[in-house]
């Protein structure tokens, strides 16, 4: 019998978006959106640090946890496929020459509390 004790990742609440780590779980305006393991990693790194601008590298080192002469074309191909899949590719925004960033909440939108707490939790 396993006595350990398993550990609740926290969801990841982004506007409309949700994500669930724990069971693989990506939603959209309540409408579950099926995604490969890279895309869901993808994803999950993007929505981690909102409204940071992140570089091709830095991604596929994040999520493919290795170094590799071909990461701006992987990268590139994954995100493409995850703004088909989660019809909106606002989410994801190409900062020309530098990466992606993911566009968590915009100056002036309404975010509650909860979402902020939980945002704030997850940085520190």
């Amino acid at each position: 019998m396993y006595e350990g004790r398993i550990e609740r990742i926290p969801i990841i609440k982004r506007g409309e978006l949700i994500i669930d780590p724990q069971l693989h779980t990506v939603k959209v305006a309540g409408e579950e959106i099926s995604l490969c393991p890279k895309e869901f990693e993808v994803l999950c790194f993007l929505a981690q640090h909102p409204n940071w601008v992140l570089s091709s590298e830095q991604i596929f080192k994040a999520v493919w946890n290795e170094d590799s002469n071909q990461f701006t074309s992987v990268v590139c191909y994954t995100v493409c496929q995850l703004r088909k899949k989660l019809k909106r590719p606002e989410l994801i925004q190409t900062i020309r020459k530098y990466g992606y960033k993911f566009n968590g909440y915009k100056r002036g939108s309404k975010v509650s509390l909860i979402d902020t707490l939980e945002l704030f939790c997850q940085i520190m």
